[in-house]
């Protein structure tokens, strides 16, 4: 058979699939899937960061915008080792794994944060708290979004 004959068979044997159940083939389904958990992850540390700085201004600080812009490399950071890690799309993987390497796996980005920010020694201008309360909100939130 030729590419062409290949071609038109797969397209063909789709179409049936989708008139014969009446629901459209599955296409990039695990792309799907692990932007939706992508989205999902973001939106919990995002909400992590604000309940971080939250509790900062009820602690008495004042409300600053650059807390929340230090909280946006630990989301950054972590979702390039979620993907390393597996967690995106995260289908096939029970329940107390996918909860394990969330934990793990955060809490080592975190762990780096904080090592890195000591030894370029900006500690005084990077947020401890903000970045400890940030890690532990969205130890809570991860998973209730997944």
């Amino acid at each position: 058979m030729t590419k062409v004959n290949i071609e038109s068979l797969k397209m063909q044997r789709l179409k049936e699939e989708s008139t014969s159940t009446g629901v459209p083939p599955r296409v990039n389904t695990r792309l799907w899937m692990g932007m939706l958990v992508l989205s999902s992850d973001t939106m919990s540390f995002l909400m992590a960061a604000i309940l971080s700085i939250a509790i900062r201004v009820l602690l008495g600080d004042p409300w600053r915008f650059d807390l929340f812009l230090q909280t946006i490399p630990v989301l950054v950071i972590s979702a390039i080792f979620f993907a390393l890690n597996g967690l995106y799309p995260g289908i096939g993987m029970s329940a107390v794994e996918e909860f394990r390497k969330l934990v793990t796996t955060a809490t080592i980005v975190v762990i780096a944060l904080a090592a890195l920010s000591f030894w370029a020694r900006n500690a005084n201008e990077y947020s401890r708290l903000t970045l400890t309360l940030t890690w532990f909100f969205s130890l809570i939130i991860l998973p209730l979004n997944r």
